[in-house]
């Protein structure tokens, strides 16, 4: 019997991404007569999965030009698999999908992850000058392959409104946690002294106020230390961040040069006793709930955030967040609030952390059950 081809692909995130491997990829393979092609960055990783496939489109800086090769490679590959459906998660690769859309006729699911349009007006990728072209053209790109597109799903709420392009045609499947096992993680009793900051490293994602934060609560107790575990994508960052933590031994660096494992970030999770979530102020995020939120909270590690009100709402009925004026804080005061405050006390359940890929099959049973996924 003819398998059931599915192609998850990306031109930026890694191969072992946890959206596309381990919740998308892994819920896919489980179901009879599937077979996945995982298809983006390349991972220091490697995975062995029976029916599931990894092909690296980019193995460089992804601002080499090596990334204008991404959709050619692509393509190529599209060609050698053959899908059935194609679920694609960057707008770098939408163009080369509708090309093969017309030429095979495959279900075509956009995946969207991010605004990317606020991402690049707001961020800091691209000098100022450039960056509305880059993000008028991105949204261009994204309105023009709309009537190619059978669905798209959405990994925050935020966006039903944010992407007016998705109108009718979407469902919402937040990237909420997909745990390695069925076992719940039991509250244990924690020393409260080891910091930890977990994802994307990036200014805007509150690396240089962590890291300010563990100097200062160091300060105040030398028992205090912090660990940084995951990826910075531009070297100047990566660079700042080695000047910044030159005079402080009791912070460690791990990945930073390269795209981490996700279970060596939920390893050291299970290993920390606090996290920080120091978010700047930020439109492109403003109004998204971060995966890691979700992994704190279903590994019972409590964890400081900017204030926020979607955040704090969020947080809230799990009480597993200190939420805090940045930069506006006492340093001791802090402290005693992490040692203090009874985080987690509260009979609510952690279903609503859990990833449910069975939302797809729900919202797009007629379009593409014909096709294998649902």
């Amino acid at each position: 019997m003819k398998k059931n081809v599915v192609v998850i692909a990306s031109a930026l995130k890694p191969v072992t991404d946890p959206r596309m491997y381990e919740k998308m990829g892994m819920a896919l393979v489980r179901r009879e007569n599937h077979e996945v092609h995982v298809m983006g960055f390349c991972s220091r990783k490697h995975v062995r999965v029976p029916n599931m496939y990894f092909h690296e489109l980019l193995c460089a800086n992804r601002l080499s030009w090596k990334r204008f090769t991404v959709s050619l490679k692509y393509y190529k590959k599209l060609l050698e698999v053959k899908p059935d459906v194609v679920i694609v998660n960057s707008p770098d690769l939408l163009t080369v999908t509708v090309i093969y859309k017309i030429l095979f006729r495959p279900a075509f699911i956009y995946d969207i992850r991010e605004n990317y349009y606020y991402n690049l007006v707001h961020g800091a990728a691209f000098p100022v000058f450039t960056r509305n072209m880059f993000a008028w053209f991105v949204r261009g790109v994204e309105w023009c392959t709309r009537p190619f597109a059978d669905g798209y799903l959405l990994a925050e709420r935020c966006y039903e409104w944010e992407l007016p392009f998705v109108k009718g045609k979407y469902a919402i499947l937040e990237n909420k946690y997909e745990p390695l096992t069925d076992v719940l993680v039991v509250p244990r009793r924690r020393g409260r002294f080891r910091l930890l900051y977990t994802g994307t490293i990036a200014e805007s994602y509150g690396i240089y106020e962590a890291v300010a934060l563990a100097k200062a609560l160091h300060l105040v107790d030398t028992r205090y230390s912090l660990t940084v575990i995951g990826y910075a994508a531009r070297p100047a960052e990566r660079q700042r961040l080695r000047e910044l933590v030159e005079d402080a031994p009791y912070i460690r660096l791990a990945g930073v040069d390269q795209p981490v494992p996700h279970e060596e970030i939920i390893r050291a999770i299970g290993e920390a006793d606090f996290a920080l979530a120091p978010y700047q102020s930020n439109r492109s995020f403003r109004d998204k709930i971060p995966t890691k939120f979700y992994e704190y909270i279903y590994h019972r590690i409590p964890f400081l955030i900017s204030r926020n009100a979607r955040w704090e709402a969020f947080c809230g009925p799990y009480r597993a967040a200190l939420a805090v004026d940045l930069p506006d804080y006492c340093p001791s005061l802090l402290s005693d609030q992490i040692q203090r405050l009874d985080f987690y006390n509260s009979n609510n359940g952690y279903d609503g952390t859990l990833f449910n890929l069975n939302i797809l099959a729900n919202k797009y049973a007629n379009t593409i059950s014909k096709k294998g996924v649902c």
